[in-house]
């Protein structure tokens, strides 16, 4: 869980040790670095090796995948997803990239999106549009960042998947929605703090969530249930370091384009 730069480093020292591991997203920032990465993995034989891709644990997410392989939504043909920090914490992060702490944000945000559109479209990227500005904080573009960045990609099966990324939103709002040949699956549209709807001064609103751990709480603790399963059981991860190395190549694909 220490800075992307550091990974590659101790997952060499973790596997020489004949160590389980679990790393933090994204595996590196250097496809090549990845591939050195498989090679250490693949040499600690049948020790467990797995991703921060804690998305795929949200019981929202997950529930969607399971009704997805029951076939209820058809084949997925669409993947769309938005991820966007709050406007109240745009400076900090502002702050963070001049330092070097986090990196544009289809790496930083965006390859969570990546990961979930492979899993979800069950395929990998073949070509990408991509746009977007830094329309809040005109700094970022010195850092080659922005606030709001959007991407349309084809997939090599022929689906599609949408992501736009963000800093700048109302509240902490991550959403995803995956249309099948059937029907469709809709995951946080409205990204509620509680059940509880206000009625005053002529408006009808309710509380979002503010806070980014307040949101994936629950993914965070399901994703090391897991991990510890794997460890105790001998269970392989879903999540590999190759969906690391892909998922890389995914979010440099949208960020040169």
């Amino acid at each position: 869980v220490t800075n992307v730069q550091t990974h590659k480093e101790l997952i060499v020292k973790a596997c020489d040790a004949g160590l389980h591991i679990f790393c933090e997203k994204p595996l590196s920032l250097d496809p090549e670095e990845c591939k050195e990465i498989e090679k250490k993995v693949e040499e600690n034989g049948n020790k467990i090796f797995t991703l921060g891709f804690m998305r795929r644990f949200d019981p929202s997410h997950a529930e969607a995948m399971k009704r997805i392989k029951a076939g209820e939504i058809g084949r997925p043909v669409l993947f769309k997803s938005t991820s966007e920090d709050g406007i109240t914490v745009i400076d900090e992060l502002l702050a963070k990239c001049k330092s070097g702490a986090f990196h544009p944000w289809f790496f930083e945000m965006g390859i969570h999106d990546c990961d979930l559109s492979r899993w979800f479209l069950e395929s990998e990227p073949e070509c990408v549009y991509a746009t977007g500005g830094a329309y809040v904080r005109e700094e970022f573009a010195d850092y080659d960042d922005y606030d709001h960045g959007l991407a349309l990609v084809t997939m090599e099966n022929g689906t599609c998947a949408t992501i736009h990324v963000g800093k700048a939103a109302t509240c902490s709002h991550v959403e995803a929605e995956i249309i099948g040949t059937k029907g469709a699956l809709r995951i946080n549209a409205v990204p509620r703090r509680n059940r509880l709807q206000i009625y005053k001064d002529g408006y009808i609103a309710e509380e979002g969530i503010v806070d980014f751990l307040e949101r994936w709480e629950d993914a965070f603790y399901l994703e090391m249930v897991n991990f510890i399963d794997c460890v105790l059981t001998g269970r392989k991860p879903e999540i590999t370091v190759y969906d690391g190395t892909r998922s890389l190549e995914m979010a440099i694909m949208l960020q040169k384009a």
